[in-house]
């Protein structure tokens, strides 16, 4: 039995599932755990709930380093023994900037998550860096394959690569993509600010306050409190500050049509005790997991075209914005679109026009807020 939850998070993403044949064959992922609302206690005593003190979690993806994807990761740390961490590799000069620039908003331990996750996890979690794949279309039977109980060890892998469970049918597909203007246009706002973005980039040592006293009179005016001014242009740049997002498969290994014979069952919970029993005699109980995902430049339907018959979930990306979203893949069937957002948040999300393009092909939006009634929850045996 495979559950699989969308946790009402708020303004962020933390979504999870558990698979289990028996008691004593339990994996579960975690995929992204962050919000825009940090120091909101009441989300890091929903993390701790979802998983017992010392509870194990096999693989935590990571999509890509925004706050509101990776605030939570910290508690989500300490509170469980993470195995193994899947994340987009970053350039060595990505990850200064990405560095220098959180270490300026005073964020100490996601400097230290960006900078170097190999110490901020410790040496009981292998670190699995996906290279990017722009333009790339799976095909199932060339792509390799790891058994992910054989990871032991930190490594780099490439975008498509299958991580199968040893003791079912399922796999996870990472897919990891940049975006050269995401990086652009920080490096542009950086510059407006009066702050030298190539030293922001290649000098890892180069702190903020250094930087505040080495330019000029009237630049300095610009940057009167240092991070206040990252913290203005972080939330100009919401969704776009770094530019890789890593989708994920997470369903059959195999196509529908191949195993005509497999059935299975699902069970829906969501929004306001809204509950729905499916029997999908497709199989349609594969999920893409988007984050901030540019769908307009990512066609989903093509990336996994050749599992695109198994997908019957997937989470619209970057909170329901109309500039991530393309709906295209809506013309291959009918699907569960969970999307996350703060109810209360400055951009407006979700944008009425995605929701529209939702319900007109027929699919479902679900809404996944802060309240706790809107979790999504799937059982698939």
């Amino acid at each position: 039995m495979i559950t699989r939850i969308f946790h009402p998070i708020g303004q962020g993403a933390f979504y999870s599932e558990k698979h289990e044949t028996d008691s004593s064959n339990v994996f579960t992922i975690v995929y992204d755990c962050g919000c825009s609302s940090d120091k909101d206690n009441l989300k890091d005593t929903m993390i701790k709930r979802t998983f017992n003190k010392n509870q194990k979690i096999d693989i935590l993806f990571i999509s890509h380093f925004d706050l509101d994807h990776v605030s939570k990761i910290p508690v989500l740390n300490e509170h469980t023994q993470i195995e193994r961490v899947v994340m987009p590799l970053l350039h060595e000069e990505e990850k200064i900037l990405l560095g220098n620039f959180y270490r300026g908003m005073g964020k100490t331990e996601i400097t230290k998550l960006v900078e170097s996750p190999e110490s901020f996890f410790g040496e009981q979690t292998s670190i699995i860096k996906v290279k990017s794949a722009n333009g790339f279309s799976l095909n199932v039977e060339n792509s390799a394959t790891i058994g992910i109980e054989e990871i032991s060890q930190s490594r780099t892998i490439e975008s498509g690569t299958r991580l199968k469970l040893g003791f079912s049918n399922w796999i996870f597909i990472p897919y990891n993509y940049e975006y050269e203007e995401r990086h652009l246009k920080l490096v542009e706002k950086l510059n407006e600010a009066g702050i030298d973005s190539d030293k922001l980039s290649k000098d890892k040592d180069y702190a903020i306050d250094e930087i505040y006293k080495s330019i000029g009179a009237s630049k300095r005016r610009k940057v009167l409190d240092p991070i206040k001014t990252l913290n203005n242009i972080y939330k100009t740049l919401e969704g776009g500050i770094n530019q890789n997002s890593m989708l994920v498969y997470s369903g059959p290994n195999t196509r529908n049509s191949s195993r005509p014979h497999e059935w299975w069952r699902q069970r829906v919970f969501w929004q306001y005790c809204c509950c729905r029993n499916y029997f999908l005699d497709n199989c349609r109980v594969a999920c893409i997991y988007t984050g901030d995902a540019n769908l307009k430049k990512e066609k989903v339907e093509k990336i996994y075209a050749d599992l695109w018959e198994n997908v019957g979930t997937i989470q619209v990306p970057h909170h329901g914005s109309c500039g991530s979203f393309n709906g295209s893949f809506l013309n291959e069937g009918i699907y569960l679109c969970p999307i996350s957002f703060g109810e209360e948040n400055r951009y407006d999300h979700p944008a009425s026009a995605v929701v529209a393009e939702i319900v007109k092909k027929g699919s479902i939006p679900v809404y996944v807020t802060d309240r706790g009634n809107t979790v999504m929850i799937e059982i698939i045996d």
